[in-house]
């Protein structure tokens, strides 16, 4: 959901693909497949692991700060 939200307040309406390239990217919802494509090729997030995504799994206090914190383009 906070993908979504950050891809309507930033991205919506930019040519994203909705080819997500993780071995679980049947669970992202048709409605999140735009978002979740932004997402990834802005490098606001990058999946769990090289493989998977778990786009099911509520995102941890540690993943939100991360988007946040590249939302925002500050550097570490």
């Amino acid at each position: 959901m906070i993908v979504t939200m950050l891809y309507r307040m930033e991205g919506e309406g930019k040519a994203v693909s909705d080819k997500i390239y993780y071995s679980d990217a049947s669970e992202v919802s048709e409605w999140a497949k735009g978002s979740f494509g932004w997402a990834i090729s802005a490098g606001m997030i990058n999946g769990v692991s090289d493989t998977e995504l778990s786009p099911a799994s509520d995102a941890t206090r540690a993943q939100v700060a991360t988007m946040l914190w590249r939302f925002t383009g500050q550097e570490y």
